[in-house]
């Protein structure tokens, strides 16, 4: 029969950390811990502002987008494939080039490029001259109806400069954007 042996007592000197050791490594971990987090909080800041921009984006994309079909109908004639009106899709587009001296008549706006002025005194209800809020579509974010969008239509000649202001966001910012009525191409 094989005798147990009996157990030594453990020492302070010989296994295990001390405890500055343990401090240390402990200091360093929370370091890296708190590091992440920031990181993670960041990334999610980030995230929200990004999402943020986006729907500012994709308000003033829409409002350009319906001012540019506006343009592009003006001065239409009825029944043409360029009303939008998917029923005449197939028939030629047709413009009213004798109204109002369009054309390149002595004084005409063609002849004194004044066809983005025309367009827009003629149409005050699509082309507001002074600053003009943007509403937001009831199904836009929370976060996103608190922003305000600013639109000044100002004319020069044939050109139509549309600038949008943003208040309310992380972010301000100015867009400018210019637009041509269809008619430009009347004058030729």
């Amino acid at each position: 029969m094989k005798h147990a042996r009996a157990l030594k007592p453990i020492t302070s000197g010989g296994s295990g950390f001390s405890l500055p050791e343990v401090l240390v490594s402990s200091s360093i971990l929370m370091i890296i811990v708190a590091g992440m987090s920031k990181g993670q909080i960041n990334s999610i800041n980030m995230t929200a502002d990004s999402s943020q921009n986006n729907s500012i984006q994709a308000r003033i994309s829409e409002d350009i987008d319906n001012l540019r079909r506006e343009t592009f109908r003006w001065m239409c004639k009825p029944t043409t494939a360029c009303t939008g009106d998917p029923q005449y899709a197939d028939v030629p587009m047709r413009y009213l080039t004798d109204k109002n001296s369009i054309l390149g008549q002595k004084g005409g706006h063609c002849e004194t490029k004044t066809l983005a002025v025309h367009m827009v005194s003629e149409q005050p209800q699509i082309f507001p001259a002074g600053p003009h809020q943007l509403n937001w579509d009831e199904n836009a974010p929370a976060n996103s109806k608190k922003i305000t969008i600013n639109r000044k239509i100002t004319t020069n000649g044939n050109v139509m400069t549309v600038s949008y202001v943003t208040t309310g966001s992380s972010k301000g910012g100015t867009s400018i954007v210019t637009l041509v009525p269809q008619a430009i191409n009347w004058c030729a």
